[in-house]
Parts: C-alpha cells; sequence; structure tokens
C-alpha cells in the first residue's frame, strides 16, 4: 500500500526522500475537499477555490503568504546593470579617485572616455559641491594612477597609441582579456609606471620589454604565447645561438614569465633587486649564470618547473639570499649546488641519482656543516642512495618527501634529526631493509633508524637511546658502553673513573654545545645573561680549537697586512664567529683576548652592563656593528678611545679596519655631557644613536676641548672640516639636555638637500627653546621628531603632523629678505610692474601674522614702503625714469629667475616621492594635487619672465 500523508486544510508539498523511497509524487497527492468547517474558518473576502499553483493562507500576526508548486513557472532573474551603466559608473568614480575599474564590464572595445575623461560632463551649477560631486573636482586622464580592463573580451578591440595620455599611472593590468597587441612603445612613455599585469592574454612573438619604463617594479606576462621577451632575443634564437641578451630593469621586483613558449633567458637581467623569478611551463633549457650573478644579494623565490633544465646544473650557491627554489619536473641528473640558508627545495620529477652535489661538497668532512631546510621534495627520481653527508646536515627539515625512487635503506642519523615530522618513502619497490608498518610512521621509523647508531658528531641532534645498566648499545659496530665521557662511552657501571668523568665534564661540555649552536645559522655567539665579568677558559679554549673542517680550510680568508696581521695564521673555529651578544651581564670592560679570539667579528652588542672603557684591539676587527647601549661609558672616554683615534689615523694614509667598516654605532643610556667631534669623520656610519644620555649642546667650545695631543674637538664639525657622517641615515639625539644644535642643521641642509642620506632626525625629549628653520631644508628626510622641547614658537599640534608637513613649516618660518633690497626695490619705482612684482615677493617672504591677510616685512607693510619710496623719490628728468625702470626690470627678472628655479625644484621632488612604493593612494593623491598646484604656478612664472626677457 502507498503511504499517504494525512488530510489537511492545504496541499501538502512531499519531501523528495520520501516520495522516492515511496514511489509517489506530489501529483498523485490528492487534494481534500474543504468541510463546512473549512469553509467557515475561512476570512470574508476569500475565493472559494484553490488551484494548484497557488494558495493563500492567513499566518502569525495574520500576514498573508503565497506559495507556488513545483510546476509553476520560476521567476525571472533580477535585473542588472547594462554595459553602459558600468562604465558610465566606473567613469565617474575614475574623475573622483583616479581609480579606473572596467573589469569584468563585458566589454569587446575600449571606451573612447577613459582617454578623455573630461569630456561628456555634466555639471548643475544650482547645486553645492556636496550635492554634486562632479563640480569642481574632476580628474582627466592624465591624473589616473590605476586602470584595470581585466576579464573581458578584447580581441578584436585595439590598444592603440592613446594609452600615452596616462602620465600619471602606476598600475595597469589587463587580465585574462584576450589582448592579441599591445602598444609596448607607447607604455614605455609612461614613466610614473610600477605594476604592468598582461598575464592570461594571448600575446605572441616578442614582448620587447626592453622599450618599457626603468622603474617598472612587477611585471607579469605569464599565460601568454610569447617565445621571447625582446626582439634581440627573437633574433639570437632564429640565429640559433642561444644567447639571451641583455635587459636593464634596475628596479624591478618581481618577474612572472611563466606559460608562455619561451625557449632562452637573457643572458643578463640587468635587475640588482630582482626578489621573484618565475619561468616555469616553459621551453628553456639554460639557466645562464651571468643571469643569477645580477640579482644574486636580492633574489629570494626561483620557480622554474617543468623545463628542459639539465646538465650541467646550474650553481645557485651564487644566489646567497636565496630562500626557495622549485625546479621540479626538468632533466636533471645531478642536483644543483644551494646554499645552507635556502628554506624550500623542490626536485622531484627530475632523473636525479644521488644527492652528493646538493650543497656543492661544502658538507663532506664538516661536522658542524648544517642546512636551513624545512622543506625538501625529491620524489618521482631515480635515486638508490640518500647520502648520509647530507641527511645529517638537515636538522631543520620538518618535511621530506623521497617517494616514488628506488631506495633501498635510510641512513641511521636521519633518526636524530630533531624537528622532522614527516618523511614519505612510499613507491620505493627496493626499501626491504624496513618495515612497510613502519614508513606511515615517522616517530617510529626514526626511534627504529635510532637503534642503529648513535648521533653523528656536533650539536643540534636529538640525544641517543638511553641504555640500562648491564646493556650495551652497538656504536658504528663496535661494542662500547654508553655515557658521558668522551665520545659516547659510558659503561653505567659504578667501578671504574666513569664518576669522576662526568664532574669533570659539565662546565665544558657547556661551552662546547653553545660554540657548536653559534657554528649553525648566522654564526651568533650567544652569551646574554649568563653573568659572565671576563672571557671563560673553556670558551676560550674551545674558540681557539684549529677548523679543520671543509667550511674553514676553503672559506674565505681574510688578510691584516694593512694591520700587522698574519694572513697565513691557521684557521680556528672563533673565526667563523660572526656575532657575538654580550648583553646583560657583569663586563666592567672587554677583554682584547675576545678579539684575537674572533678575528673575524663583524657584529658587537655589549649592552646593559657596566663597562667604561674600549678596548684599543678592537681597531683591528671588521666591525660593521657596535651596540653599547646603557653601560658606563663618558665623553673623554669615547674622544680617547680607538674610535676617535683612529679618526685621526685617518688623515694620514693609514686607516684601521673598525675605521673603513662601522655602519652602526649606539651608545644610548650612557654618561655622554658633550658630543665628540671626532665621530663626524666615519665615512661608511649609516646609524647613530645617541639618546639617553646627558649632551646638552652640539656647537662647537674650544673649552670643553681635550688634550690636544690628540686633537679632539667637541661639537658637531661643519662639512669644510670633515665630512659630517656622508652616509648617515638615522641620527637619534632624543632624550639628552640638548639646547644648542651648533651647526648641525647648516651641516644637513648643505650635504645635498633631497640628495642626502640622511632619512630620520630625532631631536624630541630635548631642551631647545627654538626650532631652526634651516631643518626644513634637509628635504631627505622622511621622520623628524621635534615633540618634548620647551620652545614656544610651534604649536605642538604642527609638531604631531607629518614630516612634509614639518618641514614645510620651518622652511615657512625663514627670515625675509634683507631691508636694503626690499627698500630699494620699492624705492625704485612705484608705477612700474617690476616694482609691483617686487613687492608682492617681498610679501610672499614676509612673517604673516596669524590668520589674516596682512602681511608684514620690516616692521612696516609693502604698501607703505612703496608709498614711502614714492615720495621720497624725485623725479628729475626722462633719463632718470627710465634708468629706474631698467634696474626694476633687472631685480624683478633675477626674483623671477629665481622663483622658476625654486618651483622647478619643488616639482622635481614631487615626482621623485611619487615613485615610493610605499605611498597609500590617497597619499600619492594628494602628493599630485599639491604637485600640480605648483606646476600651474611654474607655468605663470614661466611665462612672465619670457614676456619679461623679451
Amino acid at each position: 500500500t502507498c503511504l499517504m500523508p494525512p488530510p489537511s486544510r492545504f496541499r501538502g508539498k512531499l519531501n523528495p526522500a520520501f516520495s522516492a523511497a515511496h514511489g509517489i509524487s506530489n501529483e498523485s497527492v490528492p487534494t481534500p475537499a474543504p468541510t463546512a468547517a473549512g469553509q467557515r474558518r475561512r476570512p470574508q473576502g476569500q475565493g472559494q477555490s484553490r488551484t494548484s499553483s497557488s494558495s493563500s493562507n492567513t499566518g502569525i500576526g495574520g500576514s498573508r503568504t503565497k506559495r507556488t508548486t513545483p510546476s509553476s513557472s520560476a521567476p525571472p532573474p533580477p535585473t542588472t546593470k547594462s554595459r553602459e551603466q558600468k562604465v558610465q559608473a566606473a567613469l565617474r568614480t575614475a574623475r573622483l579617485t583616479g581609480r579606473l575599474l572596467l573589469c569584468d564590464c563585458n566589454l569587446t572595445s575600449l571606451p573612447d572616455q577613459m582617454f578623455d575623461l573630461r569630456s561628456g560632463i555634466e555639471i548643475d551649477l544650482s547645486l553645492d559641491s556636496s550635492s554634486n560631486p562632479s563640480r569642481g573636482s574632476s580628474l582627466g586622464e592624465e591624473e589616473l594612477t590605476s586602470v584595470d580592463v581585466s576579464d573581458n573580451d578584447l580581441s578584436e578591440a585595439l590598444m592603440d597609441e592613446r594609452v600615452e595620455r596616462f602620465r600619471s599611472l602606476s598600475v595597469f593590468r589587463a587580465r585574462r582579456s584576450k589582448l592579441t597587441k599591445v602598444p609596448w612603445r607607447s607604455l614605455g612613455l609612461l614613466d610614473c609606471l610600477t605594476v604592468l599585469d598582461l598575464s592570461g592574454n594571448c600575446l605572441s612573438g616578442s614582448a620587447m620589454v626592453e622599450c618599457l619604463p626603468t622603474f617598472l617594479r612587477e611585471l607579469n606576462l605569464s599565460g601568454n604565447e610569447l617565445t621571447s621577451l625582446t626582439t634581440s632575443l627573437e633574433s639570437d634564437v632564429d640565429d640559433g645561438k642561444g644567447d639571451g641578451g641583455t635587459l636593464t630593469m634596475p628596479h624591478l621586483l618581481s618577474l612572472d614569465i611563466s606559460n608562455n613558449q619561451l625557449e632562452c633567458l637573457p643572458s643578463a637581467l640587468g635587475a640588482p633587486n630582482l626578489q621573484t623569478l618565475n619561468f616555469s611551463n616553459n621551453q628553456i633549457a639554460i639557466l645562464p649564470a651571468n643571469l643569477l650573478a645580477t640579482c644574486s644579494r636580492s633574489l629570494l623565490t626561483l620557480e622554474g618547473k617543468n623545463n628542459r633544465l639539465g646538465s650541467p646544473p646550474p650553481d645557485l650557491r651564487v644566489c646567497t639570499s636565496l630562500r626557495i627554489v622549485d625546479l621540479g619536473r626538468n632533466a636533471f641528473t645531478d642536483a644543483p649546488a644551494v646554499n645552507s640558508s635556502l628554506v624550500c627545495l623542490s626536485l622531484e620529477g627530475n632523473r636525479l641519482s644521488n644527492l652528493d652535489n646538493l650543497f656543492g661538497g661544502d658538507q663532506v668532512d664538516d661536522e658542524s656543516f648544517r642546512s636551513s631546510l624545512t622543506e625538501l621534495r625529491i620524489s618521482t627520481n631515480k635515486l638508490t642512495t640518500f647520502d648520509e653527508d647530507v641527511a645529517r646536515c638537515l636538522t631543520s627539515a620538518i618535511m621530506i618527501d623521497a617517494s616514488m625512487n628506488d631506495l633501498s635503506d635510510l641512513p641511521h642519523c636521519v633518526g636524530y634529526l630533531p624537528v622532522l615530522r614527516r618523511i614519505m618513502m612510499d613507491g620505493n619497490p627496493c626499501l626491504r631493509r624496513i618495515r612497510p608498518q613502519l614508513l606511515n610512521d615517522t616517530g617510529a621509523l626514526k626511534a627504529f633508524l635510532r637503534k642503529r647508531g648513535g648521533p653523528p658528531d656536533g650539536g643540534g641532534y636529538l640525544d641517543a637511546p638511553r641504555v640500562e645498566e648491564g646493556d650495551v648499545c652497538l656504536v658504528g659496530g663496535t661494542g662500547r658502553g654508553v655515557g658521558s665521557g668522551g665520545g659516547g662511552v659510558a659503561s653505567t657501571g659504578t667501578g671504574g673513573g666513569g664518576g669522576a668523568a662526568k664532574a669533570s665534564q659539565p662546565r665544558t661540555n657547556k661551552w662546547r654545545n653553545i660554540v657548536n649552536d653559534a657554528l649553525v645559522g648566522t654564526f651568533k655567539l650567544d652569551l646574554r645573561n649568563q653573568r659572565l665579568n671576563s672571557l671563560p677558559e673553556g670558551l676560550c679554549n674551545e674558540l681557539s680549537k684549529a677548523d679543520t673542517s671543509a667550511a674553514g680550510s676553503s672559506g674565505r680568508q681574510r688578510g691584516y697586512d694593512d694591520d700587522g696581521g698574519d694572513a697565513s695564521a691557521i684557521d680556528t673555529v672563533g673565526k667563523r664567529i660572526r656575532r657575538l651578544d654580550l648583553s646583560n651581564n657583569a663586563f666592567t670592560c672587554i677583554d682584547g683576548r675576545w678579539f684575537k679570539a674572533l678575528p673575524d667579528l663583524v657584529s658587537l652588542n655589549a649592552g646593559k652592563n657596566r663597562i667604561d672603557t674600549l678596548p684599543e684591539s678592537m681597531a683591528c676587527i671588521p666591525l660593521a656593528e657596535i651596540i653599547m647601549n646603557r653601560n658606563l661609558l663618558t665623553s673623554e672616554t669615547i674622544s680617547g678611545s680607538v674610535l676617535c683615534r683612529s679618526m685621526v689615523m685617518a688623515k694620514t694614509t693609514t686607516t684601521t679596519l673598525l675605521f673603513r667598516s662601522l655602519t652602526t654605532l649606539d651608545l644610548s643610556g650612557n654618561r655622554l655631557e658633550w658630543f665628540p667631534s671626532e665621530i663626524c669623520n666615519l665615512p661608511n656610519l649609516v646609524s647613530l644613536v645617541l639618546s639617553g644620555n646627558g649632551i646638552k649642546t652640539l656647537a662647537a667650545d674650544e673649552s670643553l676641548s681635550t688634550s690636544s695631543e690628540g686633537g679632539q674637538r667637541c661639537g658637531w664639525i661643519a662639512q669644510q672640516e670633515f665630512c659630517s657622517l656622508p652616509s648617515l641615515e638615522l641620527l637619534d639625539l632624543s632624550s639628552n639636555k640638548i639646547a644648542d644644535l651648533g651647526t648641525l642643521p647648516d651641516c644637513l641642509a648643505e650635504a645635498g638637500g633631497g640628495k642626502g642620506s640622511l632619512r630620520a632626525l630625532l631631536l624630541n625629549y630635548n631642551e631647545l627653546r627654538t626650532l631652526p628653520p634651516r631643518l626644513g631644508d634637509v628635504r631627505s628626510l622622511t621622520t623628524i621628531d621635534l615633540r618634548g622641547n620647551p620652545q614656544r614658537g610651534t604649536r605642538p599640534a604642527v609638531l604631531e603632523k607629518g614630516c612634509e608637513d614639518i618641514l614645510a613649516y620651518l622652511r615657512g618660518r625663514k627670515a625675509p629678505l634683507a631691508a636694503g633690497t626690499a627698500v630699494a626695490a620699492a624705492t625704485n619705482s612705484v608705477t612700474t610692474t617690476g616694482a609691483r612684482s617686487m613687492a608682492s615677493s617681498v610679501a610672499e617672504g614676509g612673517v604673516r601674522m596669524g590668520d589674516s591677510n596682512e602681511v608684514v616685512a620690516l616692521g612696516r607693510t609693502v604698501g607703505d614702503d612703496v608709498a614711502v619710496g614714492a615720495a621720497a623719490t624725485p623725479i628729475s628728468s626722462s633719463s632718470n625714469i627710465s634708468d629706474n625702470n631698467d634696474d626694476s626690470n633687472e631685480n624683478e627678472e633675477k626674483m623671477l629667475a629665481d622663483r622658476v628655479a625654486e618651483l622647478t625644484q619643488t616639482v622635481d621632488d614631487f615626482r621623485m616621492k611619487l615613485h615610493n612604493v610605499h605611498l597609500s593612494e590617497a597619499m600619492k593623491y594628494k602628493m599630485k594635487k599639491d604637485m600640480a598646484k605648483f606646476r600651474s604656478e611654474l607655468i605663470r612664472e614661466e611665462r612672465r619672465l619670457r614676456s619679461l626677457r623679451g
């Protein structure tokens, strides 16, 4: 029998699963006839019949609802904006924001209005700006900063030379638009262009990348049918030379040319700042060594999977900053050599038979060599053995994929890798020495491998398995007891001298472990919070041991011929240490033995100690960073130390390593009371931090000078006497007692203005009573802090603004023109245009009082000066009037020429700042508006100057 739903007033709809299970449908469910009670319950005015398409009922609260059955037709889809409406909406947004977004607008051709935004604008002059956004705020096509025409069908559209009108364009995207032709030469005229994305189109042939602007930072040409990047590349391929030519893109950060038909890469890319290079899914057979050399210091990611790369493999060790490499699905038979700093490496899908050359042989016979690899993918190759020297270096590995190979066994050192979480070994038919059950449990597999032998020599591995009393652990095939003395020998019995060996070794093992940890990664010897006051003897012995590793014997040798050192000295373990951290200890001085044990030290951090002197042996160490914050150093100590006496040596033919290499000096939180002038002579100093001291003035004061034997002086030295830190980028003088900046503002302003190197100046929380307006001329600054001073000439709200606003304010506070020049200009001629122009210029150079429009210059208004000059000037003859007019015209011409030069410099500064990729779109928009104002003023002044000269 068929299960029927219970009768109800309204026709019900069966559950689909219920209908399918019992073989019934909604049409087979009869509609019960309404009873009399049901009819009486119907509200007044409602129809008596119910149709199958709809029914009405009274819901909660008396609301009416309508129910439809599946047989009824579906309602039409909601209407969408037409193509023209989308385009017009995008154009209106572009006129207000400078960003034109025409993506996914079903375009078949580019609208003409995008190349002439000011055409077709309707403005209602009866409305204000809030009710009529187009009134007075419309941007033109030359002010657009971003254009996006992605996801359209522009296969038959013509992108012509009209793109040249986008003079301010910085981002242009046309992804997946079926473009077949691009005006490369017109795009090359867009000097502000930084991002160009033409991925997923139908571009073929040559890309003519050499025509693109040099300020380009991101270029994406993936997903096309390109055969070469330049016309020279195409001709070289046709000639069969295989030479990739040369491209020069000095500011390029990312290049994506994947999924094309490229057969070669440029032999020299000329992109020293390139960070990401992706040439996957092409037909490239050679990775040029010159290309890797040009971006060796900046390249971070290299992706080149699914190409034809083969023997000989590239040597990737030249790329010192490389972190991610993906060269899977190529034709390598030998692994490419990589650096120890690499993090992710994928070589799956090649023809590798071994991994001996993975680190270029640096790991052979070097117990301290460690790799930073966290992910290693070597699946689908022809590996028969997993090299033990390579496996023991993977102390940072988290995942190893060695599936689908011909491996027969794994080295036991894999079991001691400390952070290994997963190792995939499936698909190795020759792997018979490991039970299949262990292949799916990495923890059990590591425990099984540890039972085969002890840990490798050196630190950074898991501990050996504990052996109970009476058991013997086989290490290397020989029966030895495991213990704490010697090389892992330990019978846990009570006889012999095992207890004495355990008691005598803990301290030595501590320093040995610290040194071993320092030989991995950044080569930093970390001795923080050790309560040390001198160099421990055990640590000195560990650092003085001969370095017999491959890295020590073949590493870079640093000679000291200029300083009397011995370049042929035997390498020690200490020569591999580059950084030393002695912070938060109890040192009163730094013993010279530290620098004898660590001759190649680059960074020294001795902060939070009680150091009051600096050692003499520091002069022969190539230190680039010295951090001595929160110690007991005084100005006399610094002036008489090797830091300042090396400056005196700099005037002769002899210089020290410290003088040539020091870039960072931190003396904050000490007891300095005056500024040692000799510090100003460091040529490569980039960061100078002197905050938290008691410095009272930067002015030169001979009374505070120390002994004249070394010639030390106090205060900031002028540029013509010393070099005044030509490479300085950060100057931190905050939290001192400085009341006089001396010649510091003049030196910084004369160091090049906008072309100088100083980027940050911190003078907050000092005793400055006035703020020098000369600081406004240091146009290279991006950060300035003048808060917390007892000055009253500048409101605190001004000092809370950005750096550019503060510098502009300080430039506006400069003194007006000299009194003689102003009076002479006003008295030469009153009625001429030159006098009126000069009077207005004097007014512009004067000081504005409050927010009023009255301009006061030299105690009187310009109008009064002109009137007095007119009354005091006798008109004796026409020749005198002519002479006065000529003088006035000459003065006006000179002032106009100066004004034009100043405006030109201002516009150039704006153009340089607009190339900063870290600027937000709102800030770029504001800067472009300001630049347009200055440019219009420049055009007016140039016209006046031409008319005056004509």
